[in-house]
């Protein structure tokens, strides 16, 4: 592992970086660490990994769930109702035909869930008291190999528009307009440990009051592609 992966990422907005490739982020054990600024000045993002999970050298370094009521818990970044990005490099490739969760959130009624939906379709939902509600959906959207980073917008100053991404390419529209004051984050699984992955996760990076363009969603493509082999 070296902790000079992903040096030329984004920093503006960055609450929660998480990277299994990085000793400053993970050495071993449940701990995955947030090394973002803002864990240090406001409030860490950590996750705490099942026991079950597991480090891989695959993709330079990730963490392996196998998709048996395994994941992980973090308190969620507070992103109200603000412009956000989140994005996840991940490789859900041994369980494609089954519905799972790469991350969820939860407080109270409100949150959301994204990953796949049963296919390789790319989906996001917001959960809400009446039930969840499919915000961006891109048939097949998802590669049927290997780690790829999945990237998702919400811009509050145009409505709280949404763009999907794969691989820097925009793949799908939409808007939400809810409240994610979240405080329950949830990794590799729903918040009721129901889809969950197996698979591999290598990046997590979250950005509050910032919607990516689509030149930056590719900055941080670019800055990673090398190590991962896309």
């Amino acid at each position: 592992m070296s902790s000079t992966f992903g040096s030329d990422i984004i920093t503006e907005g960055l609450c929660m970086n998480l990277d299994a490739g990085d000793v400053e982020s993970y050495v071993s054990g449940t701990l995955w660490k947030d090394t973002s600024d803002f864990s240090v000045t406001t409030m860490s993002h950590d996750v705490t990994l099942d026991t079950d999970c597991t480090f891989s050298p695959l993709h330079g370094g990730c963490i392996d769930f196998d998709g048996s009521s395994n994941g992980g818990t973090f308190t969620h970044p507070n992103f109200g109702t603000d412009s956000w990005t989140i994005e996840i490099w991940v490789d859900p490739s041994d369980n494609f035909y089954n519905w799972i969760t790469f991350l969820c959130a939860t407080r109270g009624f409100n949150g959301y869930n994204l990953g796949t939906d049963g296919g390789r379709d790319l989906v996001y939902h917001d959960m809400g008291p009446e039930g969840n509600s499919r915000k961006l959906e891109a048939d097949e959207a998802t590669p049927s190999s290997g780690i790829h980073m999945h990237s998702y917008t919400r811009d509050s100053d145009n409505g709280g528009a949404m763009v999907g991404y794969v691989d820097g390419t925009a793949v799908a529209t939409g808007t939400t307009t809810i409240d994610l004051s979240a405080t329950n984050g949830f990794m590799a699984r729903l918040n009721n440990g129901a889809e969950d992955m197996n698979g591999r996760i290598a990046c997590v990076r979250m950005y509050k009051g910032k919607a990516f363009t689509q030149e930056e969603v590719m900055h941080n493509f670019n800055a990673l592609r090398g190590r991962m082999g896309v």
